[in-house]
Parts: C-alpha cells; structure tokens; sequence
C-alpha cells in the first residue's frame, strides 16, 4: 500500500508540473504552486524530490525505463543505429511533453541526461569502429550526437529521426 501511495504522489506532482510548465517557465513556478495543483503537502513534496528540476530528471529517468521496459529494448542486443533511433525517440517524446523548446532550463536538464544516455549507447558500441577507442575518441562521439540531439529538439525536430540516424551513421559513424 505505501509504494502505491508514494506512486500516486509522484504522479501527482509530474503532472502538476507538467500542467504548470505550459503556462510558465520553470524558475518561475514556486514549490506551493506544485504541492497545490498536485493536492500534496510540503512534506510528501520534499519525501520524494529535492527540488524542481529533480522531478523532471526523476520523471526522464521513469519514462526511459518505462520505454524500454514496454519495448522490450532492456533484453534486446540493439545495434548502434536501432539505440540512437530510440534514444532520439524517447527524447523527442519527453521533451514534447515537457514543453522544452520554451524553457532554457528544462533544455538543460533533457541535454545533461541525454548525454549520460547517449554515452551509455556508445559505450556499449564503440569497438566496432574502434579496436582501442581513447576517451577522447568517447568524447567525440558522445558530445557531437548529443549536440546533434539538442540541436534536433532546439529545431522543433524538423528531420525525420529516421534519416537523421541514417546521416550521422554515414557520415560519423562508419568509417
């Protein structure tokens, strides 16, 4: 019964925010306005979150294995373009949803975990194009998709993600 309740709290407060960001930006919301909209107190807010920009990095990290969970991408060995096709998915997805492209600070927070998450992608790949890749072989490779994926998200994702992965992986990628 608890992490039902903890779950309905969380929830609570992601879709409070998220009702709050389309109307304004995210240092402008106060933490009354979430507990409030969320019908949740001060103290079930700071329990689960430390702050604002927490939920959103909570909420990311919940929706990302939610996605994989659903898809079944936790036990499937993907191939590098099938992982960067649904690493600009889920971002494109999450990012609609938290209305990025008017928030500075809400880019911020979907650019540092894309990183981490783009990172885990070419981690996992980087010796089929490198026999010895240096870290700033990683480096390259994680910080030029990355800016790739904010650029794509700043842009109001003009590209199909399809063709997208297609020219990176052309251009960068094989060699």
């Amino acid at each position: 019964m608890a992490n039902r309740q903890i779950n309905i709290v969380r929830e609570s407060i992601f879709e409070a925010l998220s009702i709050l960001l389309r109307k304004k930006k995210l240092d402008e919301i106060t933490i009354s306005e979430i507990t409030e909209k969320a019908g949740v107190s001060r103290i079930s807010y700071y329990r689960n979150f430390s702050s604002k920009t927490d939920i959103l990095e909570q909420y990311l990290l919940e929706s990302i294995n939610a996605y994989k969970k659903d898809n079944h991408l936790d036990k499937k060995r993907l191939s590098l373009k099938e992982n960067l096709y649904h690493t600009f998915y889920i971002f494109k997805i999450q990012s609609i949803y938290l209305s990025a492209n008017k928030d500075p600070q809400i880019i911020k927070v979907i650019y540092h975990f894309s990183f981490e998450y783009v990172e885990e992608a070419i981690k996992k790949h980087i010796k089929s194009f490198y026999q010895e890749p240096t870290e700033y072989d990683l480096a390259f490779y994680i910080g030029g998709i990355t800016r790739v994926l904010s650029t794509w998200i700043h842009n109001n994702y003009q590209e199909d993600i399809q063709t997208l992965i297609e020219s990176l992986y052309q251009k960068f990628l094989l060699r």
